[in-house]
């Protein structure tokens, strides 16, 4: 009879059982099978400790016939949890310094009491060489404060001696130098009484508020300024107004009038910032907006042209206000004097007034004054002509684009109320410019270097054409928010989030977890959200004031354990200036994980001993150069935790590029025209010959008709190892529909004296047919021919007559349904190659002809079954020698710099 004693494994290897036979003196006790690592020998002890939990087999054998012996099946559970824990930042920059407060909660575990440990350095230290500052305490959470900002680890151990170990960078959460840049004072909605002894002071802040924290505020005092702003002195505490991210960007204060402050901005991190406000040279005098413009159509033209004085509200003043207007005689206008009590009535027009001079006088309810002098023109009509021109970021929403402002000049009757539209131009042709009053309209958008024509209506059945031209010096707008993951060790990570915008309007971005949680927010430069949980976060960033309109992007952080991600991977061969490929091979990486990462790299036929490492301390990029070409070779990348990622690349040639895009945009909506977004590649599109763009993706918020057009993209590889050109066609008058016919190659060669054509597509849906055009120069084009769409994707043509030295041609792709694009232009010089090579037929020497040589490339001699007897680079002086080859026909083919072809049939007499 057997029985057996259990004790529950409590750790992870200190269960316990005893075996209770009647076995007699001298019996062994052995165990046969269990979890891995079991004690395997015989003993006389009918107890077996430091065992994992799990079934094991015990033998019990006599004493005096070791062949005598009985069995029993023990099963030690466990009771044991493996140690799990939290750690985040918390209470950064309270107070002075740059420290905060590591927070650390245990959240599984079993085998209390708890150790813990902070250090600066390797995540993966020997724990012999650790301090645990906090040791032995039941208690499931543990605070460490921490002098300065970094990155931290912490390691939790349990009473069984197992650890885990998590990272947390400790940064700062308050945005730097946040200060009040200016105070405005502002009148309007207070009483005149309040007036006398106070006033309301509009702040302007160097950050938005939204970039606070969570729970987090600042502080600014208002101080009595007895001093200057040149020589300040601080005197009596006015009041404390506190901010968080719930405050306008603009708040306003009351503070006492008629006295100097010194205005102190204290943040949780001990940023300290003072603004001077001097009420002395502050505007507070009531401003009113006047102004004078041709309005109205006259009688006949003969008149002379009638102006409008028009009020477009103002600032600093408490209603009713009263005013005066007079011509130069001293004489009332008509409505006037005129009284405003509610804010609709400063927005008003005197109409039909004669050329004159004219002045305002008035004051507000409490008696602050206003005045101006208003030149209208002579009432002769000028012709117009350009001004000036400019550009700025405003409110444009393509980036790499401006806000083009134009001034022109000119006496014309209803001009303030003309209409400035673009007739001819790359884009925004048929859109008509914002009026900003005096001669001046803007088209957000524009391009610069651009030429448009601008045709202003005055609604009076007159019009008039200006052309200009933008220069390229103009400001573009640089908006864009860039977000990359700095991954931890133990699973958590920070997204670094750096953000642009030149442009007018409100900027800000949002960070939400895949359940659409706001982590965080921020605007311009950007911020860092630390110790974030595995995730794939998105990033979105909007703008109010223009447009309004958002973008997003995505950014991953990785879970404990998991390996480097590889994002973007690439094997390809170099190209000449011609398309032909070299000898050298590349292969371009980018991958996320803990950095530093380690790259490694080794041929797939090899073993692990042949990998070679290019860096220890990569940064998440990386090109391998000098490759054999159409070879596979192994990639291992392996991050700071000791995690690692195996990918393969083929060195090969890189396939043709074509738009991510697959259905015609919308007018009206939201538009991003993309191509793949590939490493160590730079990015040129052009609208129409004109360049429009650098980045992978031009963004339209919203697209318009006029951005109708052409759209090629360079891809430019590796500093110039490949490029890749792709040409899309857009029409919003096909919204949603596929997008035409993708031209992926297009050549041109002269075969015995005739223009040979061929090209490959992709995407021909709903496609018709193509147009082959030629021309004597690059500007004027005729069709000479037809070929219909097949589907199959390659297609011929051969041109027989040469009119002119050099021809160009092109091919127009047309849709069933009309529309077309034109493929990029090439070209052949049919003098140069007129005479070929000689003697034809040769027996002894085969000469190329001197112009043809000069711009050489390559010469290939072919023979009739087509394989390759003859080539070289460098044709010697006395000719190529064929006396070696057999009699019969050959072709000869000559490639030339600029990438034409000479191909002609030679016969080889003997």
């Amino acid at each position: 009879m057997i029985s057996t004693s259990i004790t529950t494994a409590t750790c992870p290897s200190n269960g316990a059982f005893t075996v209770n036979a009647t076995a007699g003196t001298g019996a062994t006790y052995q165990i046969t099978s269990g979890p891995v690592g079991f004690p395997t020998g015989a003993q006389s002890s009918s107890t077996f400790e430091a065992l994992l939990p799990g079934t094991y087999t015990v033998k019990v054998a006599c004493s005096d016939d070791p062949n005598v012996f009985t069995t029993t099946t023990v099963v030690v559970p466990t009771s044991y949890v493996q140690v799990a824990a939290s750690s985040v930042a918390a209470d950064v920059c309270v107070g002075a310094g740059a420290g905060g407060v590591i927070n650390t909660t245990i959240t599984a575990g079993s085998a209390s009491p708890y150790s813990y440990a902070y250090w600066v350095g390797d995540p993966a230290e020997n724990d012999q060489n650790l301090t645990y500052q906090v040791q032995n305490t039941t208690s499931l959470t543990d605070a460490h404060a921490v002098p300065a900002f970094g990155n931290y680890n912490v390691r939790v151990k349990d009473a069984c001696g197992v650890f885990i170990t998590r990272e947390v960078t400790v940064t700062r959460d308050i945005p730097e130098n946040l200060c009040v840049t200016s105070a405005r004072p502002r009148r309007d909605g207070m009483t005149c009484a309040e007036l006398l002894t106070s006033i309301k002071l509009e702040l302007t802040f160097s950050s938005l508020f939204s970039a606070l924290p969570y729970g987090k505020s600042i502080d600014v005092e208002f101080y009595e300024n007895t001093g200057t702003c040149a020589s300040p002195v601080q005197g009596a505490l006015i009041k404390t107004e506190t901010y968080d991210n719930t405050s306008p960007f603009y708040p306003t204060v009351i503070v006492p009038n008629f006295i100097n402050l010194l205005i102190v901005t204290k943040t949780p991190c001990g940023d300290v910032c003072t603004y001077c406000y001097d009420y002395g040279t502050s505007y507070q005098a009531v401003s009113i907006n006047f102004s004078i413009q041709p309005r109205g159509c006259p009688a006949s033209p003969s008149d002379p042209i009638p102006y409008s004085i028009n009020i477009s509200g103002g600032v600093n003043y408490v209603l009713p206000v009263t005013f005066t207007i007079k011509n130069s005689l001293g004489i009332d206008i008509a409505g006037s004097p005129y009284v405003a009590t509610t804010e609709a009535d400063l927005w008003h027009e005197f109409p039909n007034l004669p050329p004159d001079t004219y002045t305002v006088d008035g004051t507000d309810a409490c008696g602050a004054p206003l005045s101006a002098t208003l030149n209208s023109g002579t009432g002769t009509p000028v012709p117009l002509a350009l001004g000036s021109i400019g550009g700025y970021a405003g409110c444009t929403t393509i980036e790499g684009r401006t806000t083009m402002s134009v001034y022109i000049s000119g006496e014309m009757a209803n001009y303030g109320n003309a209409v400035a539209t673009i007739v001819a131009g790359p884009n925004l042709v048929g859109v008509a410019g914002v009026n900003r009053a005096w001669g001046v309209w803007e088209w957000p958008n524009a391009i610069p270097g651009a030429t448009y024509t601008i045709e202003v209506n005055n609604l009076c059945g007159q019009t008039e054409q200006v052309t200009v031209t933008l220069p390229l010096s103009v400001q573009t707008l640089d908006q864009h928010t860039t977000a990359t993951a700095e991954q931890l060790c133990g699973g958590t990570g920070n997204i670094v989030i750096a953000a642009t915008n030149n442009g007018y309007g409100t900027f800000s971005f949002d960070v939400k977890n895949s359940a659409n949680v706001t982590v965080g927010t921020g605007t311009v430069p950007g911020i860092t959200i630390s110790n974030l949980p595995p995730d794939t976060y998105t990033v979105n960033s909007h703008m109010i004031g223009c447009g309004p309109y958002d973008y997003s992007s995505q950014v991953e952080i990785l879970p404990a354990g998991q390996g480097p991600v590889i994002t973007k991977k690439i094997g390809i061969i170099c190209e000449d200036a011609n398309g032909d490929l070299t000898s050298t091979g590349n292969a371009l990486l980018a991958f996320t994980g803990a950095k530093p990462l380690k790259f490694e790299y080794r041929l797939t036929s090899g073993t692990d001993a042949d990998y070679v490492t290019l860096t220890g301390d990569s940064d998440g990029t990386e090109t391998i150069s000098g490759l054999t070409p159409y070879t596979s070779y192994t990639i291992r990348v392996t991050d700071n935790c000791g995690n690692s990622t195996v990918t393969q690349v083929t060195i090969g040639k890189l396939d043709p590029v074509k738009v991510e895009n697959t259905l015609q945009p919308c007018a009206g909506s939201s538009y991003a025209l993309s191509v793949p977004d590939m490493v160590d590649a730079t990015y040129t599109w052009t609208k129409d010959g004109v360049t429009v763009s650098n980045q992978r993706s031009i963004s339209f918020n919203p697209y318009q008709a006029s951005d109708d057009g052409t759209y090629v993209c360079t891809i430019n590889i590796l500093g110039g190892c490949v490029t890749r050109v792709t040409t899309v066609q857009l029409s919003s008058t096909h919204c949603n529909q596929p997008l035409p016919v993708t031209l992926v190659s297009f050549e041109a060669a002269i075969v015995e004296n005739k223009a040979v054509l061929t090209w490959k597509t992709t995407n021909e849906k709903d496609f018709s047919h193509f147009e082959i055009e030629r021309g004597s120069t690059a500007t004027s084009f005729s069709p000479i021919g037809h070929v219909d769409g097949n589907a199959g994707g390659r297609y011929s043509f051969v041109d027989k007559e040469t009119l002119s030295d050099n021809q160009y041609y092109r091919l127009k792709m047309v849709d069933n349904d009309g529309t077309y694009a034109y493929s990029r232009i090439r070209s052949l010089n049919f003098n140069r190659n007129s005479s070929g090579v000689y003697p034809n037929p040769a027996s002894d020497f085969l000469m190329v002809n001197a112009r043809l040589s000069k711009t050489m490339k390559s010469v290939e001699l072919v023979s009739a079954n087509g394989s390759t007897v003859y080539k070289t680079t460098n044709v010697p002086a006395s000719g190529i020698n064929v006396s070696k080859f057999a009699q019969g026909i050959y072709l000869i083919k000559i490639k030339s710099r600029d990438g034409s072809e000479h191909i002609q049939k030679v016969f080889i007499a003997r």
